[in-house]
């Protein structure tokens, strides 16, 4: 039975699909087609007869039961089909279909909701969508429901009209209802929600709107935006939407304008007075409107310029036209739809008209789908349209057409210090309320620490290595920093964060004598003790005594091995003044070798060390020269892959110094130099004189040959002679001294040959001449050469490099500088970069040209953090975050920080930096005359 029942509904479903039947009113009735159907069968009686259909149940029967034959069945109805294909079109011929043409027409007239905003065709209701009747020529359609909300015919008459209309009782997730005021966009799409909604799931931040010949759209979007926003609060951003309006000029070319809200008048005034329709554009040319709006500084610029063929010989505009179009104050930015085509375009307005302009990606949003495919990333403070105009402004550093990849992998997140009380503590968190904690957030690209002199930037400083190495190089700075309570640094380290805690004891807790007691000397409280500060030794006590670092999973802190960690972390901090005596000094070799040669797999320096014989130790001298040439290119190469990418600022020079030192003799064969002076094996000779001629052979037969007489027992017979002479002259001096002694002949010269070969034999000469080897092998240079003349001036210098050691104070700190942050990308060494004013003895005509850019280079994968007082570093290198200090002598504080672009830190840097305003102000009147050749 239940079979049965399965059956009819599927005859039924079939039927009513097929429009053979409809339910009108809870009651089935037969459709002026299925009456069609029946008419054309009727005359068919084997079709429509009860009779047949038993026969063919009954047989279908007798073949289940392999009593009937299922070929023989087949064939018959294949007989019977073929007769109703002939005979039915006869029939269906005498049929009268006017009333199903009839019930047709005015089915299809109740469907038609309005005309094809497209091709003026019907639109129709089809199923769940409205479509066009001119399909598939025309592929309009529109959706029934609106975010779930069936739209009423008014709803959608009004929307093919091109008007707006209300959408009532659209209910958010949790059931609210709103209503929403929508409009069919280009593709038949419900545009400005779904627009805004698309913006809001692109987290995309700034929107600028620019419609054809219009400004209308602006704030149709905000809105839109506005509405999204407020009933589906779960969005992380608000789209700041700026002003905008793309004109169509009289050229062809299209001129995008983009301005702030205070403009929107005079725009609207010039689209009215120079538009002659939305659709039609403007009258003007582009070079007028470029002028027009170049005169009220806004921003404005070619869109769409891959699409045009302008620059191709017999385009539609004159050369001298395209000349005057695309000059440096007409054209500072391009727009293309496709970032492919930038680096053409670049190349060929900077050929054929020396332009250089910043290429923007025109998103050119006509539907839904192209939302968020050409983004273009904005780096800047908060948002707003001066942000987004001074970061165009400074195009290098503030836009990129690629999503930004940020390498840090390894950044200090943030330094949390609490407060000692009792008014004790020097960084507070509040300049009112003196005993809160300290705390700062960092950029993990580039931080600058501004202020007066005394304002706590060099003890923050101070602090953040002693949390992070433990270093600390005085002992009265070491007291200072203990007036803090524990301190904490937030570290991300490969996408993991850690807590660094440095627990700094109190002093007067205790009431102990010195500071050090807390660092392991004078435990037993002696008096008198003898105490000795030594930074090491500070290090090695925090380290393992106060010092604990955790790794943050979740809301669990988990503490780990901390000595692996930290060297992870951190390096050092450098100080000008240490930079300096480092390039002064022999110390620069061990510098770069420590930066630039440490684990790299150069011949190891230990050359010939491990011979046990000096017949061993003689063959490594013969491969001496191979072996130098072979680390000196090994050396080579590695600085010249760093030289390439520093040609005309700086280079690393490496040599090699071909000079031995002189053996130790004395010491070597004799031991004790208190015995130098007595006889030699009773000879009329001192054992100085033996050490003398040894010296001496050496010195003539250089260190392989010498080696080699030694080994053959050969040293030439003239040092002997030698030797005799002496002997000679010994006596003829010092009678009495050497007569009991035997004096040195023809006869008992080879005795004394003996004797001296046997003395090397027994000696420790060997070692010693390894340790010339070793001297020898180590006696190379590493050493920096700067380019002086790469500094601003008006004149064209050639490069000249000149050793570092030999450079002003000044040039010593800039090529110093240079050399550690060009090194970072070098070495791909990317743990924070921390500097204590390195503009101190800093020469100004390199800080643009050399610090500047090496800062732009080096944040966008190394955190940096400054302190200075140089404006130059801080406002051209674009710093992330400006963080201001104050003090009032007792205690310093943050007094503000943002982003180098925003207004209010622009007033601290020209207030700490430039003396004030009254004083940039008269800076500026000064310059002006020079800056504007």
């Amino acid at each position: 039975m239940r079979g049965f029942n399965n059956k009819i509904k599927s005859v039924y479903r079939e039927l009513k699909q097929k429009e053979y039947i409809q339910v009108i009113k809870n009651k089935l009735v037969v459709t002026e087609k299925g009456k069609l159907l029946c008419q054309a069968v009727e005359s068919q009686h084997l079709l429509t007869s009860a009779e047949m259909t038993a026969k063919w149940e009954t047989y279908l029967k007798k073949i289940g039961k392999r009593e009937g034959n299922q070929e023989n069945f087949i064939t018959n109805i294949k007989k019977f089909i073929v007769h109703l294909l002939e005979a039915v079109p006869n029939d269906i011929e005498k049929l009268n279909f006017s009333d199903y043409q009839e019930q047709k027409e005015k089915e299809a007239e109740k469907s038609i909701v309005g005309k094809c905003p497209k091709c003026g065709n019907n639109i129709v209701l089809k199923k769940s969508f409205y479509g066009c009747s001119n399909y598939p020529e025309c592929k309009f359609t529109l959706a029934e429901h609106f975010r779930k909300k069936k739209l009423t015919k008014t709803n959608v008459k009004e929307l093919l009209e091109g008007k707006e209309t209300l959408v009532k009782g659209i209910k958010t997730k949790d059931r609210k209802s709103y209503n929403a005021v929508v409009k069919i966009g280009e593709k038949g799409y419900i545009s400005f929600l779904l627009l805004a909604e698309a913006i809001l799931k692109n987290e995309i931040e700034i929107v600028v709107v620019t419609d054809h010949n219009t400004t209308k759209g602006i704030k149709k979007l905000q809105t839109a935006v506005s509405i999204i926003t407020r009933t589906y609060p779960t969005y992380n951003i608000h789209p700041h939407i700026l002003h905008g309006v793309e004109i169509s000029a009289a050229d062809k070319l299209h001129i995008v304008c983009i301005y702030d809200h205070e403009k929107e008048s005079w725009v609207n005034q010039w689209l009215c007075e120079n538009i002659i329709s939305e659709k039609d554009g403007s009258y003007q040319h582009s070079l007028t409107i470029m002028k027009d709006f170049n005169n009220q500084n806004i921003i404005n610029y070619i869109a769409h310029f891959n699409s045009y063929n302008i620059l191709k010989k017999g385009s539609h505009l004159s050369g001298a036209y395209k000349r005057q179009v695309f000059t440096k104050e007409n054209t500072r930015f391009i727009g293309v739809k496709n970032i492919n085509s930038v680096e053409g375009s670049k190349n060929r307005l900077l050929t054929d008209f020396n332009c250089e302009p910043n290429f923007l990606l025109d998103n050119d949003s006509h539907d839904i789908d192209s939302v968020g495919k050409n983004n273009m990333w904005i780096k800047g403070g908060k948002i707003s349209f001066k942000m987004f105009q001074e970061a165009l402004l400074d195009y290098t550093v503030s836009v990129s057409l690629f999503e930004p990849n940020f390498e840090q992998k390894s950044y200090i997140k943030g330094l949390y210090i609490q407060s000692r009380g009792g008014d004790r503590s020097f960084l507070t968190g509040d300049k009112l309320e003196k005993d809160r904690d300290f705390f700062l957030t960092f950029s993990p690209s580039m931080n600058c620490l501004i202020g007066g002199r005394g304002t706590g930037k060099s003890t923050l400083i101070d602090m953040l290595q002693f949390v992070l190495s433990q270093d600390c190089d005085k002992q009265s700075k070491l007291e200072f920093l203990c007036n803090h309570a524990n301190a904490f640094v937030l570290y991300v380290l490969e996408d993991a964060e850690y807590i660094i805690e440095v627990s700094l004891p109190d002093v007067l807790q205790e009431n102990r004598d010195n500071i050090l007691q807390y660092y392991g000397q004078n435990r037993e409280n002696r008096y008198g003790y003898p105490y000795n500060y030594n930074s090491d030794s500070i290090k090695e006590w925090t380290r393992s005594q106060y010092t604990k670092v955790y790794k943050v999973e979740g809301k669990f802190f988990k503490l780990v091995d901390k000595t692996r960690i930290l060297e992870k972390m951190f390096d050092r901090r450098y100080s000008v003044n240490e930079l300096v005596r480092t390039a002064d000094g022999e110390k620069i070799t061990e510098f770069i070798s420590d930066l630039m040669l440490k684990n790299k797999n150069l011949p190891r320096p230990n050359y010939g060390l491990r011979t046990q014989t000096l017949e061993s130790f003689e063959a490594k001298l013969q491969e001496l020269d191979k072996y130098r040439r072979v680390r000196k290119d090994s050396i080579l190469k590695i600085i010249d892959d760093f030289n390439q990418t520093q040609v005309g600022k700086l280079r690393i020079c490496y040599e090699q110094i071909d000079r031995w030192e002189v053996p130790d003799f004395e010491s070597t064969l004799f031991k004790s130099n208190s015995t130098l002076n007595f006889s030699f094996e009773n000879y009329r000779i001192s054992k100085r004189d033996v050490a003398d001629i040894l010296y001496l052979v050496y010195q003539e037969l250089g260190i392989k040959g010498f080696v080699n007489v030694i080994l053959k027992q050969n040293i030439p017979n003239r040092y002997f002679i030698l030797l005799k002479n002496i002997s000679e002259e010994n006596f003829a001096k010092h009678e009495n001294k050497w007569r009991n002694n035997s004096e040195i002949n023809d006869s008992n010269i080879p005795y004394l040959k003996t004797s001296i070969y046997s003395l090397i034999a027994n000696s420790s000469l060997l070692d010693e001449l390894k340790r010339v080897l070793k001297e020898h092998v180590a006696n190379e240079r590493l050493f920096l050469e700067f380019n002086i003349n790469s500094k601003e001036t008006s004149q064209h210098l050639d490069i000249l490099y000149k050793e570092v050691s030999v450079l002003s104070l000044g040039q010593k700190v800039v090529a110093m500088l240079d050399f550690l942050l060009a090194y970072s990308d070098y070495s791909k060494d990317f743990r924070p970069l921390i500097i204590d004013q390195p503009e101190d003895n800093l020469d100004n005509r390199y800080i643009y040209r050399h610090l500047v850019q090496q800062f732009r280079d080096v944040k966008a994968q190394r955190q940096i953090i400054l302190a200075t007082h140089n404006a130059t570093i801080v406002t051209n290198s674009m710093t992330d975050q400006v963080v201001i200090m104050e003090s009032d002598g007792a205690h310093a504080w943050i007094e503000s920080q943002g982003y180098v672009s925003e207004k209010f830190i622009k007033n601290h840097i020209i207030n700490q930096l430039e003396g004030g305003r009254d004083s940039f102000k008269h800076k500026m009147s000064i310059y002006e005359t020079a800056l504007s050749e």
